[in-house]
């Protein structure tokens, strides 16, 4: 093959020229034009030569990106199996795509995590083609990260990459998921840990911010996630149904995109009603703007430390602060689940599905207060 065009300036023709080559030839003239390259820094003309190599070898990612629109001519000598089709697919090139879909599909917390770990396992072993990746480079991150950080993140590490892949396979840009069989690393399984009525009361105590205990408190009087709570709108609340509508919005998308009613007990509803109206959203600063999520958990940690609570303590605790105390007045587990949105139970009724009377009772059954009055102040 030649490759006469490669040192000089390239007219638009070369570059057509382009789409009649097969798989075989291109990842030939791509190599040659890596080599170029190299072999030209330091040189006096590196600056004059190397935008010609440069163009070239754009051109042809260009090609190999996108086969479908640069058709490749499949020549007698050429041998274009699909494990080459496959191989133009790198991880950079992948992880640019998934990003796109995952920013279109799920919640911007996955964007950003899915972000996070794909720039971490391509920055480990290189952009390689999507189909020469193997189980092996998975065990070898999770060795390299876990030097680094908890076995929980390397654990979720994994599970990102699996069910990247596992779109890289739907969309056939790899026939299985190299994945598949990589196990995450064993680690003692811990209980979440919820607040005791103790830890609850001193915290009251101790918290100055009035804002930040509304939402404390609303917190366990809900089991709503962080997310769903900063993110709460007045339009979501029907007071007069005493119902809150657990919805995806423009800003944010909740939890496996499924919306779901639930029901206000009176303790959450006196917070609510003691709350400003004038603004979009429920639970807002001076200035009228919801609250950074990162700003309340934070801010919830100084508090623990504060307090010398357990640091297994955080934001996340006060959901299963609901669940514990729920279940433990004698909430069935099937309407904690539903109270909950948990994936294995319905999530998408309609708000007339409240109207049981056993949701109804089960909800006022978690209260702040350490008596079973739920008329008394929060």
């Amino acid at each position: 093959m030649s490759n006469q065009c490669t040192s000089h300036p390239i007219p638009d023709q070369c570059i057509e020229r382009l789409g009649g080559m097969n798989v075989k030839e291109l990842f030939e003239l791509r190599s040659i034009m890596v080599q170029e390259i190299k072999e030209l820094s330091g040189n006096e003309t590196y600056n004059e030569i190397v935008s010609s190599s440069k163009r070239w070898f754009n051109a042809i990612e260009n090609v190999l990106m996108d086969l479908e629109r640069y058709p490749l001519i499949n020549t007698d000598n050429s041998v274009e199996t699909n494990d080459q089709k496959m191989s133009v697919n790198s991880l950079s090139i992948f992880q640019e795509e998934y990003l796109k879909y995952v920013r279109t599909n799920m919640a911007k917390k996955t964007y950003d995590n899915a972000q996070r770990v794909l720039k971490q396992f391509g920055n480990f072993i290189g952009n390689k083609p999507l189909n020469k990746i193997g189980a092996r480079d998975l065990e070898q991150y999770k060795e390299e990260r876990k030097k680094s950080v908890k076995i929980a993140t390397v654990n979720m590490d994994v599970r990102t990459l699996k069910a990247a892949f596992q779109i890289a396979v739907n969309w056939e840009w790899i026939e299985k998921n190299p994945f598949e069989k990589v196990k995450e690393i064993r680690s003692p399984k811990k209980d979440p840990r919820p607040l005791t009525r103790e830890e609850y009361d001193k915290l009251c105590i101790e918290m100055k911010d009035d804002w930040l205990l509304d939402i404390v408190k609303f917190a366990i009087l809900t089991g709503l996630r962080l997310g769903e709570i900063i993110n709460l709108k007045w339009k979501n609340i029907d007071f007069e149904r005493k119902l809150i509508n657990v919805a995806s919005s423009d800003e944010y998308q909740v939890k496996h995109g499924k919306p779901r009613p639930l029901p206000l007990n009176s303790g959450a509803l006196e917070i609510l009603n003691g709350l400003s109206k004038d603004t979009e959203w429920v639970f807002t600063d001076a200035k009228g703007k919801k609250y950074n999520g990162n700003t309340v958990s934070k801010k919830f940690k100084k508090y623990i430390r504060r307090c010398k609570m357990s640091d297994e303590l955080h934001f996340h605790s006060l959901r299963t602060t609901f669940t514990s105390w729920g279940i433990s007045n004698g909430i069935p587990m099937y309407a904690m689940k539903t109270f909950l949105g948990h994936s294995s139970v319905k999530t998408t009724e309609g708000y007339s599905a409240f109207d049981d009377n056993g949701l109804r009772e089960a909800i006022e059954k978690v209260s702040i207060n350490n008596d079973s009055d739920l008329t008394k102040s929060v």
